[in-house]
């Protein structure tokens, strides 16, 4: 079964909105014995951070909203919208390409990679690969 951390609702940076709501759906669908609507938005409020301002704004929804997942799912999105990612541009990469450096006295050395144990200087070169080719250079 998932995890799932609960939720505040305070705007912290460590804590997405939407990846919560996602999460949770998750877990829904793993749970056979909820099926009804209000059942899985009276199970919501367990999810939720005691004192929080999420739970505040849970028990001050109208009683039409507790019935209907789609009504409850959009009064959330409402209230915590979803967050527009900002894109990176070619010049972005390629300042970062400039920026990327090797320490001299790491090279020789090994570092963890996606759960894997590799060369530092292996790592900077796919790093820079991948920078030049996103930067289309």
């Amino acid at each position: 079964m998932v995890d799932i951390k609960p939720f505040h609702g305070e705007d912290s940076p460590n804590e997405n909105p939407q990846d919560f709501l996602k999460a949770f759906n998750r877990v829904m669908r793993e749970n056979p014995n909820i099926t009804s609507d209000a059942e899985k938005i009276e199970v919501f409020d367990d999810y939720l951070a005691g004192g929080s301002a999420v739970e505040e704004w849970y028990n001050s929804l109208p009683a039409s909203k507790h019935y209907r997942w789609d009504k409850f799912r959009e009064a959330f999105k409402t209230r915590w919208p979803p967050i527009q990612c900002t894109m990176k541009m070619m010049q972005d990469y390629k300042k970062e390409l400039l920026e990327l450096e090797l320490a001299e006295d790491s090279i020789g050395t090994i570092k963890m990679k996606s759960g894997v144990q590799a060369w530092t200087h292996v790592i900077w070169a796919e790093e820079a690969l991948s920078l030049a080719k996103l930067a289309k250079i």
